[in-house]
């Protein structure tokens, strides 16, 4: 309801016909600019402006829903600054994945590492080890700023980096065990190995709701010695099983949120006695996408942090 000299009524856009003379009407340049300014025309909701932020490399899209959403990604560490909060929403999705794990470098069995733990709260995605997705994050109501932090990968047989967000920190990949033993446990497990005689050794837990275990090692004699994969965010490193063969770290887990689907935190591979290596899992690697597991003799790949929110343009 608004004012006008002595008259009283509802402005154009809320006002419906009622016969009576209370109904909306054409309004003079005065009138429409009162209104205006009593955000009664145009601060509507579909003119509401999303947050204001700088920081990593920003990427803007138009999702198959139509909703427009605004990326900031970091492969270094730095700062998510909120410069002007926005009347939309002040909510942020995020995708924090840490370094992964260095690959063992023994002669003959070398097992893989462990992908970096991998946290996600994008709606309809995953988080790591088969967890739900985790609840968005809310910004300050006011211009603030978000510590970001990026994990580097593991060196030989040691643990990955953790990544941290604001409060939300993952944790580093397991390395991979490098002589008779249990892989390292980290964000995804490192794979265990048995460097001689015989027997099993597991590989390295994986942190609840980041990743999953890596796999074992086995050896029945020294004409079968296999080391176990490292474990991915998305399944567990396969065990050490075939003479012949090398053993395959676990799968990562798959993305949107920078609108091209795209597998982080993969485990690296396991090697046998006969120098057969085991492939990566998909997102797995140095090399890789966030977080991978390293292979054999390779470091861990580096963490990442994604961060989205919608936007007007």
């Amino acid at each position: 309801m608004g004012h006008i000299g002595k008259r009283i009524g509802k402005s154009q856009n809320t006002a419906t016909d009622t016969g009576n003379g209370e109904g909306g009407g054409i309004l003079d340049i005065f009138s429409n600019g009162y209104f205006q300014r009593e955000g009664n025309i145009y601060n509507h909701t579909g003119r509401r402006s999303g947050l204001e932020a700088s920081g990593g490399t920003v990427t803007n899209y138009t999702a198959a829903d139509s909703t427009n959403y605004r990326v900031h990604t970091f492969t270094s560490s730095g700062t998510f600054q909120v410069t002007k909060p926005g009347t939309l929403d002040n909510t942020v999705e995020y995708l924090v994945v840490a370094g992964g794990g260095g690959g063992s470098g023994t002669a003959y069995v070398a097992s893989g590492g462990g992908g970096g733990g991998y946290r996600s709260s994008v709606s309809g995605e995953s988080s790591g080890g088969g967890a739900s997705a985790e609840t968005v994050l809310s910004v300050s109501s006011t211009p603030g700023s978000y510590t970001v932090t990026i994990g580097g990968g593991g060196a030989l047989s040691t643990n990955g980096s953790p990544s941290v967000f604001a409060t939300i920190t993952s944790t580093g990949g397991g390395g991979g065990r490098s002589s008779n033993g249990t892989g390292n446990p980290g964000g995804s497990g490192g794979g265990g190995s048995v460097f001689d005689g015989s027997g099993v050794n597991p590989g390295g837990t994986g942190a609840t709701g980041q990743g999953y275990p890596g796999g074992a090692g086995a050896s029945n004699d020294n004409n079968y010695r296999v080391a176990g994969g490292g474990g991915g965010a998305g399944s567990a490193g396969t065990d050490g099983a075939s003479p012949n063969a090398g053993t395959p770290g676990g799968d990562g887990v798959q993305s949107s949120i920078t609108n091209t689907s795209t597998y982080f935190a993969g485990g690296g591979g396991g090697k046998n006695n006969g120098n057969s290596v085991g492939s990566l899992g998909q997102g797995g690697g140095p090399t890789a996408n966030g977080g991978g597991g390293g292979s054999v003799n390779n470091t861990g790949g580096s963490g990442i942090v994604i961060i989205r929110y919608e936007y007007n343009p």
